[in-house]
């Protein structure tokens, strides 16, 4: 694909599932926003300037757009596009029918299984039928603490549809909501009971799901083959165990974010990228000036690693720090060692 800028779109702010690890789950509904109405301004925006652009779209869910498909298809006339989606929507079908699959770098699909409920039908046959239909796209399932208990039996399940599953790492805060607050109290005296209550991912995963996470990563790999994700392939799910001991930091490192790569919130907002918010200026109401050169990395932590490594000038030299990610106050769940923080709760209302 021949393009001149790749850049990250947060579509919308709005989603039909409420996973209690996304900054959507903790909004107010009055504040969810289902995207930019005026289509004429977005795509003029786009056109604008002789750029070609390869827009990777997210959210919230891409395809709960308003006009989703039209937004598409006059997109994709003169640009490039790459969707993260639960794909859980009908219009999928139609978007198959309808988009030329040259135009589609790639769909990255998120399981999600918990707000599914558990049936995985419907996703199974969207992600065939969009591979038949010649799309690229990459099936990943959040490895969330209370959540990986369920992957080894979804992975085998779409071996068997013909599907490759990755792993891939939460990067976040883990919180347990589940417990009496007057026994968190007491057990946020003890410091070795505090890891039960709030733990930082993914450098908190424990030994054992390490171990869990490569073993079903190098399985994943070896059943897609070395040419799976191609080396323009920014959402590269083969990178994820490089992180599994922290977020990077890449500060002082010339990076060509803001460059050759940005980022647009859903009001046409375009900052450097997702760790430094230098406005570059707004694609729906004016002008977006990217930078001209490449400049050192100011922030000490990576919100995006697959874009930062992607973009730095030279990715292989210095040295990769690891960094513990700031508590924003995510929500969490029950982790999967529950017998174990039980029989400790147990000890706590005991003292």
């Amino acid at each position: 694909m021949n393009y001149t800028i790749e850049l990250v779109w947060l579509l919308n702010l709005f989603c039909n599932f409420r996973c209690k690890y996304c900054f959507t789950s903790t909004m107010d509904p009055s504040e969810l926003f289902q995207g930019y109405t005026n289509m004429d301004r977005m795509i003029d925006g786009f056109n604008r300037n002789g750029i070609t652009w390869l827009v990777h779209m997210s959210g919230g869910e891409p395809f709960l757009f308003p006009n989703f498909l039209e937004l598409c298809q006059k997109l994709s006339r003169n640009h490039y596009m790459s969707i993260n989606t639960n794909l859980s929507t009908d219009n999928v079908f139609e978007f198959g029918r309808r988009i030329d699959p040259e135009r589609v770098k790639y769909i990255q699909a998120s399981v999600h299984l918990r707000q599914r409920g558990g049936g995985l039908d419907d996703f199974i046959r969207r992600v065939i039928f969009l591979k038949s239909r010649r799309f690229k796209i990459f099936v990943s399932y959040l490895m969330y603490p209370e959540d990986m208990v369920g992957f080894e039996k979804t992975f085998q399940r779409f071996i068997r549809e013909g599907i490759i599953l990755f792993p891939k790492l939460y990067r976040g805060v883990w919180r347990n909501e589940f417990l009496h607050p007057g026994i968190k109290r007491r057990m946020r005296r003890f410091s070795r009971l505090r890891p039960l209550l709030k733990r930082t991912y993914p450098q908190n995963y424990s030994e054992r799901e390490k171990r869990f996470i490569r073993f079903f990563y190098e399985r994943s790999l070896r059943l897609a083959g070395d040419d799976y994700f191609d080396s323009d392939c920014t959402s590269d799910l083969s990178k994820e165990t490089k992180w599994l001991d922290g977020v990077p930091d890449w500060r002082g490192r010339l990076c060509y974010a803001g460059v050759r790569s940005l980022r647009m919130d859903p009001w046409g907002k375009v900052t450097r990228c997702h760790s430094e918010h230098r406005v570059l200026g707004n694609l729906f109401e004016g002008e977006v000036r990217p930078m001209e050169e490449a400049e050192p990395c100011k922030s000490r932590i990576c919100y995006c690693p697959y874009y930062g490594e992607r973009y730095l000038v030279d990715p292989s030299g210095g040295e990769v720090k690891t960094r513990e990610l700031p508590d924003k106050g995510q929500p969490g769940g029950i982790p999967d060692f529950e017998g174990q923080l039980l029989k400790e709760a147990d000890k706590v209302k005991a003292i």
